[in-house]
């Protein structure tokens, strides 16, 4: 009779649980209205060093059934820059039924700058040397950092035998799509120009149209192999920067000494 009994109540408790479980399964097979996400403002604006959750303010979501969502809006994702400094940002969020609700609206960066290349030392060169441009560059982006590695060199017409001033053009793209490029003049010279050494505070500058450009502020220091100084005033500095005409210029930095001993480096200017 025990027995009997026992079997009864695991049979009705069997029977209450099928017929919640049956009850959830009908709900949620019957719920197939995605929640809804609601953005305050058609557009938000961040910096580039905020975290991803600065992208969800005056976001909401709610469902019919499930009610307030707001806590499981996520970020999808952000596209490639459609204009200077806005994209598109995508916000998913689910129901308990595996509904999907979504939105997109803008992200604009308040701080946001391409890519910013760099000429890290000069692109000077003796005949016949390798010509080796991307290991004397570097290229920084606000979002992605360090981004030498994307660097890419075009150039054409460089025949390394020879003397002469060349042009290349180096660009790279961030991860949001944008490319920033550079058209730069890389300098062929004579043999010996790696005996001493002349060191600029920067290889490459930008000055505006009718700003004063001053060659000798670049200057920092200038060394003979056997480590002695040498003079600004023993330099010879060559090559005109028209500062009333964009364009990029070169400026050459070259000394001989009695010894016989060159020194040389260049200077790229870019005038906006």
């Amino acid at each position: 009779m025990r027995i009997v009994k026992t079997v009864t109540i695991i049979l009705f408790v069997l029977a209450v649980a099928l017929s919640a479980g049956f009850g959830l399964y009908d709900r949620l097979l019957s719920d197939t209205k995605a929640p809804v996400i609601t953005c305050g403002e058609d557009t938000v604006s961040v910096s580039v060093n905020d975290p991803e959750s600065a992208l969800l303010a005056g976001v909401t979501a709610r469902d019919d059934r499930d009610g307030d969502l707001t806590g499981s809006v996520t970020v999808g994702g952000v596209s490639k820059l459609i204009d200077d400094d806005t994209a598109r940002v995508t916000y998913y969020v689910f129901d308990r039924a595996d509904n999907m609700g979504s939105a997109t609206r803008f992200v604009r960066y308040t701080d946001y700058r391409r890519p910013e290349i760099t000429v890290e030392s000069p692109l000077l060169y003796a005949v016949g040397e390798n010509i080796s441009v991307a290991e004397r560059l570097k290229a920084t982006d606000v979002i992605d950092g360090d981004i030498t590695g994307q660097l890419r060199v075009s150039a054409t017409d460089i025949t390394a035998n020879v003397e002469g001033t060349y042009q290349i053009t180096v660009y790279v793209t961030n991860s949001m799509g944008d490319t920033a490029e550079l058209k730069l003049p890389l300098c062929i010279r004579g043999t010996g120009l790696n005996e001493g050494q002349i060191v600029l505070s920067r290889y490459l500058v930008t000055v505006g149209r009718g700003e004063a450009f001053d060659p000798e502020e670049y200057f920092e220091d200038a060394r003979l192999p056997s480590g002695r100084r040498v003079s600004i005033s023993d330099l010879k500095i060559s090559g005109e920067v028209d500062t009333e005409t964009p364009g990029v210029y070169q400026v050459l930095y070259t000394g001989v000494t009695g010894s016989g001993t060159s020194l040389a480096a260049t200077l790229a200017v870019i005038v906006e």
